[in-house]
């Protein structure tokens, strides 16, 4: 039984229709407290809806109930993350990760919380990992190429931060990234025209 109401609450979350998709959670997890997926998906509501307090207990009790999911760990990370816990953040990130090292958006995410954290070195060594595991992943790039910036690496900046406007042109952070590399730089008119060497 537990397991259709999450079915129907899961359909009321993607719909966008919070409010049923939180009664059927509740019941969910009131009916079968053990089942992880429960919390684990009333968290990620919670999380959405910008209450990462509620998300972080959620989470935790689904983290508590099934230590080696691996996923369970990331979303703990992003609701510490968005609450502003970054060391916690960072310890669910390594714990997701010695489960599945090949996650490269947990990379990403990592390096979000280390950057957050003021730890420039161990956010760069974050995204370069994910972009070894994904090479086009755009929000490393960007991500790396604004630290690249800030410790006057331009030439790595650029490189990076032309590799996101070329995988997607239409995001307009990486131009304004890449338009203040230049500018650090001296040569503010430059951020349109990407290089073309290789």
């Amino acid at each position: 039984m537990s397991r259709e109401l999450l079915e129907r609450a899961l359909n009321y979350h993607r719909s966008g229709q919070w409010n049923q998709a939180e009664q059927l959670y509740r019941q969910a997890i009131n009916q079968d407290p053990h089942q992880p997926d429960g919390w684990h998906l009333f968290g990620i509501l919670a999380h959405q809806l910008g209450d990462h307090k509620t998300a972080i207990e959620l989470i935790a009790q689904a983290v508590n109930i099934a230590p080696n999911n691996a996923d369970f760990h990331n979303s703990l990370g992003e609701a510490l993350r968005q609450d502003r816990q970054y060391e916690a953040a960072i310890k669910s990130y390594h714990r997701c990760l010695a489960l599945q090292p090949n996650y490269a958006q947990v990379w990403v995410n990592l390096g979000l919380a280390y950057q957050s954290s003021n730890d420039r070195l161990s956010a760069i060594d974050a995204y370069e990992t994910a972009l070894k595991l994904q090479p086009n992943l755009w929000s490393a790039l960007n991500n790396l190429g604004v630290l690249y910036r800030q410790g006057e690496d331009y030439e790595k900046a650029i490189a990076v931060l032309e590799r996101a406007i070329e995988i997607n042109p239409q995001g307009g952070i990486a131009y304004d990234n890449l338009g203040l590399v230049y500018q650090n730089k001296n040569q503010p008119d430059r951020h349109f025209l990407p290089s073309t060497s290789n």
